[in-house]
Formats: structure tokens, C-alpha cells, sequence
């Protein structure tokens, strides 16, 4: 499973105002275990911006080269709460 959450993209949170309830798990959480691919992108209109990460991200799960996929940093155990733990 992969996601990508870009910077200050509200659609995350809606859906999990809107899909669920107070504990609603969604792809972007850690105990979801989805990869988290990298972003430089905001808000939810860039995930297709010519020549962006998160661009190169998509197409490269797509043609099969997850391998080369940046992950968003993983900060393990010690990490602040929140932070991605990836499955990769």
C-alpha cells in the first residue's frame, strides 16, 4: 500500500472527520502501514505537478520500481508520535 500526504492538504483530515470517527486510521497514519512517499508538494492540486517528487513517486510505483521510491523519513521507535515507520 502507498500514500502520499502533501503539505497543508486538508482531504486527509476531512476524511477522517467525515469517514469515520474519533479513531478513525487513515492512510497517512503509521498504524495504517502504508509506504509514505515523499512530497514536495502543498495542498491536494500538486500531487501531478510536472517535474515534482511527488510525480516521480507515483510513476515509479506504477511502472514497478517501488524500490526507487523516496520514503518520507522514518523516525522508529524513538520518533515523535506520529511519525512514519514504513513497510517498504
Amino acid at each position: 500500500m502507498w500514500n502520499e500526504e502533501g503539505g497543508s492538504d486538508p482531504v486527509p483530515e476531512l476524511g477522517r472527520l467525515f469517514l469515520g470517527e474519533d479513531g478513525t486510521i487513515i492512510p497517512s497514519d503509521p498504524d495504517f502501514g502504508a509506504n509514505q512517499m515523499a512530497t514536495n508538494t502543498h495542498g491536494h492540486g500538486g500531487y501531478w505537478d510536472p517535474r515534482s517528487k511527488s510525480l516521480l513517486n507515483q510513476g515509479l510505483v506504477v511502472v514497478g520500481k517501488s524500490d526507487d521510491v523516496e520514503l518520507k523519513p522514518s523516525y522508529g521507535t524513538f520518533g515523535p508520535h506520529g511519525s512514519w515507520d514504513h513497510v517498504k
